[in-house]
């Protein structure tokens, strides 16, 4: 028996419209119970089925379904306090109904499907045996109310619904000679539950898709959750985050990805075994984070039943594209995978045991090196301590802070002179300053624009006249403060590396050593930091220039200077990859719709407000983000990102160890810390200092899978630089070798 109002041969349904869907009208006395064509028995086994609109409960008993014979009275209803059951009058006159244990919990003025499934114990049809019954109204799906020990098999239902008040509409009846499976029974509600009002279409598309309901954490389970977070976020936990039977839905996974990447290489095994985690879950965070790996890692689905194949290529992609000695391992035993996925992702071949024995080696190799180093700050800061100066002020998009350079070789006293090609007043009305020359003198003008440099004698040009200022006792030359016409600054860049003003390294000598500094920091801004420059790689929204607290070039020249070069080296140098004018992250290293950090910022959809370093691991790196956007967005820091020091300090320069993301609402500021590496091993620890955002990215990202893999990589190569150079290990010049 199956019959629906919306088809209905029987009695006379209101149609679908404004008022919901079709359906039979009762619960008005002048309303009659709707017969069917026959009566039907009940079966040994059999399974009813009950659309109803149910309204407030008043009388003791209101029948859904019953026979039609007089002084019988067969039926299954619901009672006054809400709960769903059968009366059988075989029961004798001391007949009841008998209920469920669990009340209906159904709200008034809606609708719900009714299940009776009931099971004979004898041969034929009698009154002995059980009735189990159930109940869908809501996102819960079917829900069980209980067992009654007797069930209607061998009797007669003839028609329903009532006239009593309680039940306003029947939408459907359905009868099966047979016990449906609860699988079929979901089917069922599903298929209705939307039109009904019990489910919205996005409720009932998850449930089609035959996933379990994950139980709700209690107050106790969600701390103990955010604790095993916590701990893992502020590096606390080492080896593996065990999350193992805590109720996880794909919901809780951006958060226990953020507490993974926070952890920087502290964590390298996550155990999400025997959750309710899905497809949808696995492709939309976890996929993304795996492919982000740098090292070793092992993840574990295993017993996460709902996860079925749509999630194996995007697996099984990231174990082919990661390089095999990472020995990635993924546990999916017990999900949706076929038993060729699940072998390949479990790689439980050599090169994963090699892998997670050589990481077991290679932290306790790199724990032994960052001890000696941490030891060592006292000497390392000891032996900069007289070769840091202050940061020079820069104008990236005005003219070139650079003099002549080829007048640079015209020497006086054995220093330098400068020469500058502008007329003062010319040069004054660029700073904005127009009337700042009347009422000085020469020696007062030049100490005002050269405040930094050390009794130098200034020749300044002005057209065709020569001006001389000996000694006036100028302290460090400020080369921001020089400008030459704009049409020269491409070719005063050129000269300025080709014509440096050492041939070689001043090894022991202060103040050339100072000199020398000075020259690497202009020169290699002027490469990297400077509109014209031909390293320039930001292209800002709106031709704003270089974005705020963002630069290259004092890092290239830093390890120029380690590298005991007379000239600034290249980006190539050292194996960095330059960011591309309107370059856009690599979209299958990040989670779906992230945007890069340089990206972001070159396009003004974000400001970097402040960025600091401090030590180098877990939190090495403060960001401080402000969205300028209408819109939220997702920021991705990637591997390999590198933050520079913005003056001559001569601590570390730090590199990010593990992509991390960082979400922005509309207007946010945000702070956020980054795990990072150090990069320069003889040079002291940050210590809360300010840092700029590079524009390079470390192109061989497996240096990432230690400290000390990343110290051997770059001290080697100031190692072999200083060689070239002429400089044994330790910086000592070698005897009888010409340094150029």
């Amino acid at each position: 028996l199956c019959l629906r109002a919306e088809k209905a041969f029987l009695g006379n349904p209101t149609k679908a419209g404004a008022g919901g869907p079709a359906r039979w009208a009762f619960g008005a006395e002048d309303i009659i119970p709707v017969r069917f064509s026959k009566d039907l028995m009940l079966q040994c086994e059999h399974t009813l089925v009950v659309w109803a609109h149910v309204e407030a409960l008043e009388a003791d008993w209101v029948p859904l379904i019953s026979d039609s014979r007089p002084n019988w009275g067969f039926s299954f209803g619901i009672s006054k306090d809400s709960k769903f059951g059968l009366f059988d009058p075989r029961a004798g006159k001391e007949a009841k109904p008998e209920l469920a244990n669990e009340k209906v919990g159904v709200v008034p003025g809606k609708w719900s499907m009714f299940v009776a499934r009931g099971l004979c114990s004898t041969p034929q049809p009698t009154a002995k045996g059980k009735t189990e019954l159930l109940v869908a109204s809501d996102d819960e799906c079917m829900r069980m109310l209980g067992t009654i020990n007797c069930v209607g098999s061998g009797v007669v239902i003839s028609e329903f619904g009532s006239s009593t008040k309680g039940i306003s509409g029947i939408g459907s009846v359905a009868l099966w000679p047979r016990l449906l499976a609860d699988e079929e029974l979901k089917q069922l509600f599903l298929w209705d539950a939307v039109q009904y009002e019990c489910l919205t279409e996005a409720q009932a598309a998850w449930h089609k898709l035959n996933r379990r309901r994950a139980p709700k954490r209690d107050e106790e389970e969600e701390a103990e959750l955010q604790r095993r977070l916590e701990a893992a976020a502020t590096g606390k936990i080492g080896g593996c985050l065990d999350l193992q039977e805590m109720k996880l839905v794909d919901d809780d996974l951006p958060r226990v990805v953020q507490a993974v990447e926070a952890a920087f290489d502290s964590v390298n095994a996550l155990a999400l075994c025997d959750n309710y985690i899905t497809e949808d879950g696995v492709r939309d965070h976890l996929a993304p984070f795996m492919q982000c790996l740098s090292d070793h890692f092992r993840l574990d689905l295993h017993k996460n039943l709902d996860i079925n194949r749509d999630a194996e290529g995007p697996l099984l992609d990231i174990l082919a594209k990661l390089p095999t000695e990472f020995g990635i391992i993924i546990d999916t035993r017990g999900t949706g995978f076929n038993g060729v996925a699940i072998a390949k992702l479990l790689n439980q071949g050599q090169q994963a045991s090699d892998a997670s024995m050589s990481v077991a080696k290679e932290r306790a190799r790199t724990a032994q090196r960052e001890d000696a180093f941490d030891a060592a700050q006292q000497t390392l800061a000891a032996k900069w301590a007289d070769q840091t100066d202050p940061a020079m002020p820069w104008a990236n998009d005005g003219p070139l802070p650079v003099v002549d350079i080829a007048e640079l070789a015209e020497q006086e006293s054995g220093n330098p002179i400068l020469v500058v090609t502008n007329a003062i007043n010319a040069m004054i009305q660029k700073n904005g300053t127009k009337d700042f020359t009347r009422g000085r003198s020469l020696e007062e003008i030049a100490k005002v624009l050269f405040p930094k440099y050390t009794n130098q004698k200034l020749i300044l040009r002005k057209g065709t006249e020569r001006m001389e200022i000996a000694s006036c006792d100028l302290k460090v030359f400020d080369l921001a403060q020089l400008f030459s016409d704009d049409s020269r600054v491409e070719n005063d860049i050129r000269r300025l590396i080709d014509e440096g003003p050492f041939d070689k390294f001043p090894e022991g000598k202060k103040n050339e050593l100072e000199d020398l500094r000075a020259y690497l920091a202009t020169a290699a801004k002027a490469m990297y930091d400077h509109k014209a420059g031909t390293q320039m790689a930001w292209a800002t929204s709106g031709g704003r220039g270089l974005p705020e607290n963002c630069g290259t070039g004092q890092l290239i020249a830093h390890f120029s200077y380690l590298s005991y070069s007379v000239r600034p080296r290249t980006h190539e140098d050292f194996g960095f990859r330059l960011w591309e004018k309107g370059e856009k992250v690599d979209a299958s290293m990040v989670k779906k719709g992230a945007v890069g950090l340089h990206a972001a910022v070159a396009s003004g959809a974000v400001e970097l407000e402040a960025s600091s370093g401090k030590s180098y691991g877990h939190n090495a790196v403060t960001l401080r983000l402000l969205s300028a956007s209408s819109e939220p967005l997702c920021v991705a820091v990637p591997a390999g990102t590198i933050f520079q020091h913005i003056r001559w300090v001569h601590h570390q320069n730090l590199l990010v160890g593990r992509t991390v993301h960082i979400d922005l609402q509309p207007g946010q500021s945000k702070e956020q810390k980054l795990g990072a590496f150090c990069m320069n091993e003889t040079c002291c620890c940050a210590d809360d200092d300010p840092m700029a955002l590079t524009a390079l990215q470390l192109k061989d990202t497996s240096l990432l899978r230690s400290q000390g893999k990343v110290w051997d990589y770059f001290e080697g190569l100031f190692a072999k630089y200083r060689e070239e150079a002429g400089f044994a290990v330790g910086g000592k010049k070698k005897a009888g070798k010409k340094t150029k």
